[in-house]
């Protein structure tokens, strides 16, 4: 934080209850890592931390064992760098000492976060529309694969477990007449497997019907 004294711009600490209050709405660091390194990152470079602030902050938003763990391994220091006599500007070892903890809590929360299997396993179920499966398969793509968005080199991987998730029937239809399929945008396959499904429905629904009145002419024909 910036504070003007003089006609000269100084550093300052920020408020434990300031630092509190833009952490109100950060994520859990064990529930959703990648986007609360996003969150802490964007805090720190805006706020212009000084020590004190990176002290108080990863109290609030890293677990006590996480945090005592991270001390000891980067050698937190127990008192401020000396700042920049004029300015108050914070020592280059204090962003330094940053990065070490972020790469130390990574090494701790993150690697687990990344389970490919998991969203190999995600399959469209039997009466799950085609929207709830995407969103399903969306859902297990950003909180297993690593990665908060879907960027290009991840869209092949991704429209790929899309078509083989979904029911055999629609996926087969989709191999089978989509061209190139596997290079297409999502949006473009999302929709026609929406098509799909509803071609096959009305297939089903019209064979149902035949059998149904096969099956009436053969009561009528037996009476």
């Amino acid at each position: 934080m910036r504070e003007t004294a003089g006609g000269k711009l100084i550093h300052v600490p920020w408020h434990r209850s300031d630092i509190q209050s833009f952490t109100d709405d950060f994520p859990k660091l064990r529930e959703k890592p990648i986007e609360w390194y996003q969150q802490t990152d964007r805090f720190v470079k805006l706020a212009k931390c000084l020590w004190e602030d990176l002290n108080i902050l990863f109290e609030i938003v890293v677990p006590a064992d996480l945090w005592e763990d991270c001390k000891r391994a980067v050698g937190w220091p127990t008192s401020e760098p000396e700042r920049d006599r004029e300015t108050g500007a914070p020592s280059p070892m204090v962003m330094s000492l940053y990065y070490k903890v972020i790469e130390h809590l990574k090494t701790k929360v993150a690697a687990k976060n990344v389970d490919w299997q998991k969203i190999d396993r995600t399959a469209q179920e039997t009466k799950e529309s085609i929207h709830s499966y995407y969103e399903r398969l969306l859902k297990a793509f950003k909180n297993y694969s690593g990665t908060e968005t879907i960027e290009a080199k991840d869209m092949l991987h991704f429209v790929f477990r899309f078509v083989e998730g979904l029911r055999p029937e629609i996926s087969q239809m989709i191999k089978s007449h989509l061209i190139c399929w596997q290079s297409k945008p999502i949006d473009e396959v999302l929709t026609y497997a929406k098509y799909c499904s509803d071609e096959i429905e009305v297939k089903q629904k019209k064979l149902k019907e035949k059998v149904m009145m096969m099956q009436l002419k053969a009561a009528q024909t037996g009476l």
